[in-house]
């Protein structure tokens, strides 16, 4: 178990041996520099060190792969013989203008005496 403490928020959480692995897979996959983690208090992203991730993930943890390989790779073309629907172009919609109102400047009343200010 890991403890961590949120530098916005300061209070401390604990993470567990197998969320550790798996930030710690996801980490590795994007090649981060930190494995990143959402504080339960503030909702804020802290950022927990690789090193410490290491010492707390089970053995053998950087191994798992969070994304099946099939579904990291694109999808294959489809066969010669089909045609992809094309989609059926939307309407385009022009926006409403907008009335332009033009306010006529008027005179200030004098408010009473003037003032001096010292």
């Amino acid at each position: 178990m890991l403890r961590a403490r949120c530098p916005y928020c300061g209070r401390p959480f604990s993470v567990s041996r197998e969320e550790a692995a798996g930030i710690l897979a996801r980490a590795l996959t994007e090649s981060a520099r930190y494995g990143m983690r959402e504080c339960p208090f503030c909702r804020r992203r802290v950022k927990i060190g690789l090193a410490e991730l290491r010492r707390v993930a089970p053995a053998g943890a950087e191994l798992v792969s969070p994304v099946p390989e099939a579904a990291a790779s694109p999808s294959p073309e489809p066969p010669a013989g089909t045609e992809a629907p094309t989609p059926e172009p939307e309407e385009e919609v022009p926006p409403a203008p907008t009335p332009q109102v033009r306010r006529e400047r008027t005179e200030a009343a004098p408010s009473g005496p003037k003032r001096s200010r010292r």
